[in-house]
C-alpha cells in the first residue's frame, strides 16, 4: 500500500466519499459510542408538501367547516377529542389505525400550527422549519443536529435518516446516516483484500496525537465502518419487511421498516427521520377518498406498523408527525387546495406526556381566517418540535431555537 503512492489521509476521503455512508468528518464525531439499551428515542416524519390540516384533522364541530368546503370535508371521520373552546375535531377516516392510540392516551394532535412567517413556498416553508430558527450559515443549521449535539451523544448510529440523502434538521451532526434501506448501506470495499486495506488505512499510527486532523479523520473511519458491520450483522432481515403485515407497501412503508429493524438491532439509535412525500394536493385532493387519503392510509399504516413491531420501547417512544404548512380553508377550482398557514401536527408515543387536542383553535369564521383564506396560526411550530428536545433529555429546549423562547410555554393539555 505504500509503494503506491497513496496517502492515508487521501484514501480515507476517497473511499469513504464513494461509500453509502453521508459522513462529515468533525472532531465531535470522534467520541464513544452510546451504550445499547433502552433509552429515549426519537422520530420525525415529515410530510413533505403542506398536508390538509382539515382533511386530516376535520373540526367537524366547527360550524363554518362545511360552509367553507363541502367537497371536502370527510365522511366517517372518526371523533377524537375537543379544544379548549369545546370544538370538537375528529380524524380522518384513513387514520383509523391510530384510534387505539387515541383512546389509551398516545396520540395528541396539534391543529392550526405552523410557522409565524407568511411563507407559502415549499423551499422555503421546509429550509425554516428544519432549520428552526437557526440561520443558514449557522455552524449547526439543523434543529435535531443542535438536540442531539446538546445532550452529547456521539455514536455513530444515533440519528438516522431513513431517505435517499440527509435532511437539513440532521445537517450539523457529523455522525448523521441517509439510506432508505438497511441494504442500501455498504462498505467502501468487500474483498478481503480491501477489508485489509481499509484497516491498514485507519489504524492509529504510533506516536500520532489523538487530536491530530489525520487521527480524528481515522477514528471517525472506524466507527463508520464498524457501523455498517453491526448494521448488517445485527439488524433484523426478516423476508420482505416493508410489504409483509406489518408496514404498507412502497417507500414510505420501507422507511419505517428501517427504523424498525435498527431499534430492534439496538444499535445506540437516539433519533430518526422519514420523508413521507405526495401531501401538496392542488389538484383532486378529495375527502374520504382520493389523493390525499391515500397518503393518510400509508402513514398510519407506517406509525402502527412500528407502533406494533416496537411494543418493547413503545414507553420509550415520541413521534412527532410535522408539515411545512397548512392549505387554504376553501378549495381551488380543481378539487384541491393551495399552499396556506396553519396546519396539523401529531405526536405520539408511550412517552407524550399530553393528549387529545393540544393547542387552542382559532376557528374557521371569515374574520378569525389569515388574510381571509387560510387557517391562523396559534401555536408556533417549534413548540411540538420543543417536546423531541425533552424527550431526548433537553431541558433547555429554548436554546435550540435560536431567537425565541417560546419553547417553554405550556401546550394545552
Amino acid at each position: 500500500m505504500r509503494g503506491r503512492g497513496l496517502s492515508r489521509r487521501s484514501f480515507l476521503k476517497g473511499s469513504l466519499a464513494s461509500a453509502a455512508l453521508p459522513f462529515f468528518f468533525d472532531p465531535r464525531a470522534a467520541g464513544g459510542a452510546q451504550g445499547p439499551g433502552p433509552s429515549p428515542l426519537l422520530l420525525v416524519v415529515f410530510l413533505r408538501g403542506g398536508a390538509d390540516g382539515l382533511g386530516l384533522l376535520p373540526p367537524v364541530g366547527d360550524p363554518q367547516l362545511a360552509r367553507l368546503r363541502p367537497s371536502l370535508v370527510p365522511k366517517g371521520a372518526l371523533a377524537f377529542g375537543a379544544a379548549a373552546d369545546g370544538t370538537e375535531f375528529a380524524l380522518h377516516p384513513s387514520l383509523a389505525p391510530l384510534l387505539p392510540y387515541a383512546e389509551s392516551g398516545a396520540l395528541a394532535a396539534f391543529p392550526s400550527v405552523g410557522l409565524l412567517q407568511p411563507v407559502r413556498s415549499h423551499f422555503d416553508a421546509q429550509d425554516l422549519c428544519e432549520r428552526g430558527g437557526a440561520p443558514a450559515d449557522a455552524p449547526v443549521p439543523g434543529w435535531l443536529a443542535r438536540v442531539l449535539t446538546a445532550t452529547g451523544a456521539t455514536a455513530p448510529l444515533q440519528s438516522v435518516a431513513a431517505v435517499p440523502s440527509r435532511p437539513l434538521a440532521l445537517s450539523g451532526d457529523p455522525a448523521a446516516m441517509a439510506f432508505e434501506r438497511i441494504e442500501d448501506l455498504r462498505s467502501p470495499g468487500r474483498s478481503r483484500a480491501a477489508s485489509e486495506a481499509l484497516a491498514w488505512m485507519t489504524r492509529p499510527l504510533p506516536g500520532e496525537r489523538p487530536d491530530a486532523p489525520a487521527a480524528r479523520i481515522a477514528r471517525v473511519a472506524r466507527q463508520a465502518l464498524g457501523a455498517v458491520d453491526r448494521v448488517h450483522h445485527r439488524a433484523p432481515r426478516a423476508a420482505s419487511l416493508s410489504s409483509g403485515p406489518d408496514f404498507p407497501r412502497g417507500p414510505l412503508g420501507t422507511r419505517f421498516a428501517t427504523v424498525a429493524r435498527l431499534v430492534e438491532a439496538d444499535l445506540g439509535l437516539v433519533a430518526a427521520w422519514i420523508d413521507a412525500e405526495g401531501y401538496d394536493t392542488h389538484v383532486r385532493q378529495g375527502a374520504e377518498r382520493g389523493a390525499l387519503a391515500n397518503r393518510l392510509t400509508e402513514l398510519a399504516g407506517g406509525l402502527d406498523g412500528l407502533a406494533r413491531r416496537l411494543g418493547h420501547r413503545f414507553e420509550d417512544l415520541l413521534v412527532l408527525v410535522v408539515t411545512e404548512f397548512g392549505r387554504t380553508a376553501r378549495p381551488n377550482g380543481s378539487g384541491g387546495t393551495d399552499h396556506g398557514r396553519g396546519g396539523v401536527a401529531l405526536a405520539m408515543g408511550g412517552a407524550l406526556a399530553t393528549s387529545g387536542i393540544a393547542s387552542p383553535w382559532p376557528g374557521l369564521e371569515d374574520a378569525a381566517l389569515a388574510d381571509g383564506r387560510d387557517v391562523a396560526v396559534t401555536t408556533d411550530l417549534r413548540a411540538v418540535l420543543a417536546l423531541g428536545a425533552r424527550h431526548l433529555g433537553v431541558t433547555d429546549a429554548d436554546s435550540i431555537f435560536p431567537g425565541w423562547r417560546g419553547a417553554s410555554e405550556a401546550l394545552q393539555g
